[in-house]
């Protein structure tokens, strides 16, 4: 090799450094995401990591209550069901017809139930009241009364 390689050899050669740069250190702060997910917020502005972790535990404790209102109107469905089932069950032992109805809105949404041994148990189909809507026979019977007020008047003015 000649002088010049040399000398260039030298300039192309850089010196590791000895130790790693010095990071401020920083105490890893996570959220917990549901039950294997994790979120790490460690390089957010400590008060965004306060409202955040405030959030997560707000969400948390409402998850939580929810979960326990379902297992307790689970619990409480279950127990009526078996309750109308028994009743039926006793009823139909003793030759006697029987239709239980029931209806209910709960953390689960509403539940429409219906028992029984009879041809309206059977065809499974609950009626208006039951279903918790308004029953309009009131309404159309004074409706039939205005109509018919109407005509005997058009036909009293007509003659």
């Amino acid at each position: 090799m000649s002088q010049q390689d040399e000398n260039n050899r030298d300039l192309a050669k850089r010196e590791q450094p000895t130790s790693p740069p010095v990071v401020r250190a920083q105490i890893p702060r996570t959220i917990q995401l549901g039950q294997q997910d994790a979120l790490d917020i460690t390089n957010l502005a400590q008060r965004e990591q306060d409202a955040l972790e405030a959030e997560a535990h707000r969400k948390a404790i409402e998850r939580d209550d929810r979960g326990q209102r379902i297992g307790q109107d689970l619990t409480a469905t279950a127990a009526q069901i078996r309750t109308f089932t028994d009743a039926v069950a006793n009823t139909t032992a003793q030759n006697a017809a029987v239709t239980i109805t029931n209806t209910k809105d709960d953390a689960l949404g509403r539940t429409e139930m219906m028992f029984g041994n009879t041809d309206a148990a059977r065809a499974g189909k609950l009626s208006r009241s039951q279903q918790g809507l308004a029953d309009n026979a009131k309404f159309w019977i004074l409706l039939v009364v205005i109509v018919g007020v109407v005509i005997v008047l058009v036909a009293a003015f007509n003659r």
